[in-house]
């Protein structure tokens, strides 16, 4: 069946523990696994109807109050790839673009906790993003409400430096399709939208190419 799971999941930053045992000075090293990941409180899965039943009587419908079951999950995955991921996306752009503010330690929640830039991510989330989905999309205005709280208190260490990995894709797929279909339905250019993207797709922009490197 096609689904898509939601929570937010960090690989914890390794953890090095030292010991002194004895005399003289003897050290004993714990890590944290390689396996461990740190995970949000929130947690949904949407899963699509079997074609032979109706949401509300397949067997999953009422597993437990994470489980969802719908008809589609298309417009389920677009809200969050272009809502949650993007706003993460253009965190990290944010970031780069101010000198990256707090080095690699800095964290998507502490960020957030900038006024200029809570600010500058409602201006984005609210004037631009949520305009751009389709109007048939289910529960946006709650939805954006709920990914902003998350961002904020999750209490995870998701820090923006792990974000930024491939973050060049990322722009392409999260914000990309939120520029182009703002255009098509308002017939004019998002502000925000067009100065993140735009210049990621310009082959060669210096400015540009320097700042990805320098948090590569």
């Amino acid at each position: 069946r096609v689904s898509l799971a939601d929570r937010i999941c960090v690989q914890p930053v390794a953890q090095v523990k030292l010991t002194a045992v004895g005399f003289p000075f003897v050290v004993a090293v714990t890590r944290a696994s390689d396996h461990a990941v740190d995970v949000e409180k929130f947690a949904q899965w949407a899963v699509e109807a079997l074609p032979e039943s109706s949401a509300a009587s397949d067997p999953l419908q009422n597993a437990t109050s994470e489980v969802m079951v719908t008809h589609s999950v298309h417009h389920l995955f677009d809200r969050k790839l272009r809502i949650l991921d993007g706003i993460h996306t253009a965190l990290v752009e944010h970031w780069i673009r101010a000198a990256r503010p707090g080095g690699d330690r800095m964290t998507v929640d502490a960020y957030l906790r900038q006024p200029d830039v809570r600010q500058w991510v409602d201006r984005l989330l609210w004037t631009e993003i949520v305009p751009s989905l389709a109007p048939d999309t289910p529960d946006v205005q709650s939805f954006a409400l709920q990914a902003m709280e998350r961002l904020q208190a999750h209490g995870i260490d998701h820090r923006l430096a792990a974000i930024a990995d491939n973050h060049h894709a990322k722009v392409r797929t999260r914000l990309l399709p939120s520029l182009r279909s703002y255009e098509e339905r308002f017939g004019t250019t998002p502000d925000i939208l067009s100065t993140i993207v735009r210049p990621l797709l310009t082959v060669g922009a210096p400015e540009i190419t320097a700042q990805r490197k320098s948090s590569e």
